[in-house]
């Protein structure tokens, strides 16, 4: 029996007609792989079922194409009764998930993507607008909306497609700008955020082990918040409140071990969390 190697997408139902088993090639243990039996009618690949080593359905896919054979939407159906479907033509393709929600993506002749939408029934319940440089092609803008709810969000991007400044704007007419600094590997060092008319700063320091210290000041330039990432994954998080200090320490999992009071530099209270 001939292996029939085509992309692992959704099902068609089982006809009464030549089926092709392929192992998916997974380099995870034998227990992930998944059985892909494809279904040809007329000599094209018109769905396929697939389904775990022990015969356990997981889902079936359906292929429908256009009239030179293309496939123009992708029909899946599941075991526990959801389905998806997915589609495409040149510049553009679209989703649609168990749950209604539809997303379309439009792409540029050269492949970059410039819209993107996720409607719900016949509303926009969220869109982004991608913009580029005339001259390079890098990512300039990306604009995101809410249409709904009024909300906004307007990203620039410098000529290293790295975030220079970045524009919030919510339904009641707030808005809070973020501008970034970044050295020359390309890690972030530092973020002023205005708020109205107050503004607050964010420094991070690299230490040479690979710590990661992010340091946030209030609107008065006071030190309110320390966090030091480990790169085993713990940190530790520190707050400030006048003379009192709260000290939290996690592990890499995200747990808490410790918390700590310290009042005006004393250790005053500690508790281990087991």
């Amino acid at each position: 029996m001939k292996d029939l190697r085509l992309p692992c997408i959704p099902v068609l139902a089982l006809a009464l007609c030549p089926v092709f088993d392929v192992r998916a090639q997974d380099s995870g243990p034998a227990e992930s792989e998944e059985i892909v039996r494809y279904v040809l009618v007329g000599g094209s690949v018109t769905g396929a079922v697939v389904s775990t080593p022990r015969g356990e359905e997981i889902r079936r896919e359906y292929y429908v194409r256009d009239s030179v054979g293309n496939v123009v939407e992708i029909r899946v159906t599941y075991p526990e009764g959801g389905s998806t479907r997915s589609g495409s033509a040149p510049g553009r393709e679209w989703f649609e998930y168990p749950g209604g929600d539809r997303v379309f993506r439009v792409y540029r002749t050269n492949g970059d993507l410039e819209s993107e939408e996720v409607r719900r029934g016949s509303a926009v319940v969220y869109r982004v607008l991608y913009r580029y440089r005339d001259e390079s092609g890098s990512l300039s803008v990306v604009e995101e909306t809410r249409p709904g709810e009024g909300w906004k969000r307007v990203t620039e991007y410098g000529n290293r497609g790295l975030p220079d400044r970045e524009t919030v704007e919510t339904g009641n007419g707030f808005v809070t700008i973020t501008l970034y600094e970044w050295d020359d590997r390309d890690r972030r060092i530092g973020m002023l955020v205005r708020e109205g008319r107050s503004e607050r700063r964010v420094r991070f320091l690299y230490g040479e082990d690979g710590t990661e210290t992010e340091e946030r000041t209030d609107t008065t330039g006071a030190l309110t918040v320390r966090i030091i990432r480990h790169t085993d994954g713990s940190s530790l998080e520190e707050r400030f409140d006048g003379g009192v200090l709260f000290a939290r320490t996690y592990r890499k999992d995200g747990n808490l071990v410790r918390e700590e009071l310290y009042r005006d530099g004393l250790l005053v209270r500690s508790r281990e969390v087991p």
